[in-house]
């Protein structure tokens, strides 16, 4: 007996639209913002066996969000910024699909400083400018294995990531499940890749 749940450190996307049919849970996850996995539960008591990851895993940045930490220095990984530091994660994560998703329009998106303040003209432009820069280095295949998805709207991001649920499901054979990697199997390749002398 399977079902699949979707685990997030945000997956307050979902609760807010009341999706009650969509399983989330709040993980601290090693790399990216959503993973999915296959869960064996036991017919007779209810409870978890055994959970194994699909092969998908997807990092959520909004334009605002983005374009503070292609600036700001990642805390463990010095001089990077924590940009850098993420998408080596991704790109090193051990799973074959990977998606970079970007929520907004940077043209669009009301800038402020850190004061709170509207950000300058001069600011904007260098702030639309870096976002349009990586939308375009992650499209033409900088990161490698990396896929670009944009969304609009947050609307837009909960249709996208319900959608990946449900592709999931329909395709999903349990007679996968034994050679699928486990959570421990992922946390241990991050921390190795991470700690790799090469990095």
């Amino acid at each position: 007996n399977f079902q699949l749940e979707v685990e997030s450190r945000v997956n307050r996307y979902f609760n807010e639209k009341g999706q009650s049919g969509k399983f989330c849970e709040i993980l601290s996850l090693k790399a990216a913002d959503y993973m999915f996995v296959a869960r064996k539960i036991s017919r007779a008591t209810g409870q978890v066996v055994e959970e194994r990851l699909f092969d998908l895993i997807i990092e959520r940045k909004d334009v605002g969000d983005l374009a503070s930490c292609l600036i700001n220095k990642s805390k463990d990984f010095k001089p990077l910024s924590f940009f850098e530091a993420q998408m080596h994660k991704l790109v090193h994560c051990g799973i074959d699909r990977k998606i970079f998703l970007v929520e907004g329009d940077e043209d669009t998106f009301q800038w402020r400083t850190e004061g709170g303040g509207p950000a300058s003209e001069d600011e904007k432009r260098k702030r639309r400018l870096r976002i349009k820069t990586t939308r375009l280095l992650v499209e033409h295949g900088r990161f490698r294995g990396v896929e670009l998805v944009c969304t609009k709207f947050k609307d837009r991001t909960i249709q996208f990531l319900e959608h990946q649920i449900e592709l999931l499901q329909n395709s999903f054979d349990p007679k996968d499940f034994a050679g699928m990697k486990t959570m421990q199997q992922f946390t241990d390749h991050i921390k190795e890749k991470m700690n790799d002398p090469t990095f």
